[in-house]
């Protein structure tokens, strides 16, 4: 959507089923813009990538539908946003990457929707510039990692805003890259969980600062190990 240089891709769905073997691109080559509206039915990637800002600009709503993915990338190299409005829901069953390669960017959003990663990970700033800010709805998955895949982050930058709505993790948060690159996390309202049955979960800021000034946070272990980690209470 959004193939060609100096190219603009609109695609709208809101009903039926749109099922797709190959590599879903949004904004697909530099110049370019996507634009996808899906606001009824499903979407089916179960085969290859998602992604959105490609390698040009990508933009996707999701309200009242569901998309089930194979992985999903917002902002692989170019810049990529996605808002998830109440009623719709993305289903992925690898990795989540949000501003995934250097020099990219990438914004999502969850207002009312629901993102379900299960037992896979969330990168937010994996290589590029990643934000993820949950004002309602829900987000689950075994791990976060805000600015801390210490294999591809130096450089990147990534920021976790929880304002309301509800975050469940089984495994851990992660805040930062000692040496690489920082993270921040603000937690103004909302709930967050970072549990499980054998009591292993954690949260461990390591170069950054995770702040919260409202909300609740459960979790079993708080790890503050590195002078350039902080949380503070505020």
């Amino acid at each position: 959507v959004g193939g060609l240089t100096n190219s603009s891709g609109f695609l709208n769905l809101n009903r039926g089923v749109l099922n797709i073997a190959s590599v879903f691109s949004v904004g697909r080559n530099q110049s370019t813009t996507g634009t996808v509206a899906v606001l009824g039915g499903q979407i089916l990637v179960t085969n290859d990538d998602t992604r959105v800002g490609d390698e040009g600009v990508g933009f996707l709503t999701v309200s009242n539908a569901l998309l089930s993915l194979n992985n999903l990338q917002v902002g692989r190299s170019g810049s990529g946003t996605v808002n998830l409005l109440p009623g719709g829901t993305v289903q992925v069953g690898l990795d989540t990457a949000i501003g995934r390669f250097a020099g990219s960017l990438g914004n999502l959003s969850i207002d009312g929707g629901q993102l379900l990663c299960n037992t896979q990970k969330v990168f937010v700033g994996r290589g590029g510039n990643g934000q993820l800010s949950v004002s309602s709805g829900l987000l689950i998955t075994d791990s976060m990692l805000v600015a801390a895949d210490t294999t591809n982050s130096i450089g990147a930058s990534g920021s976790l805003t929880l304002s309301g709505g509800s975050i469940q993790l089984s495994s851990s948060l992660l805040v930062g890259s000692a040496s690489y690159s920082t993270g921040r996390v603000s937690i103004a309202g909302g709930e967050m969980t970072v549990t499980n049955s054998s009591g292993s979960g954690a949260i461990m800021p390591a170069n950054g600062t995770m702040l919260q000034s409202g909300g609740t946070v459960t979790t079993d272990g708080l790890f503050v190990t590195n002078t350039s980690g902080q949380f503070l209470l505020q």
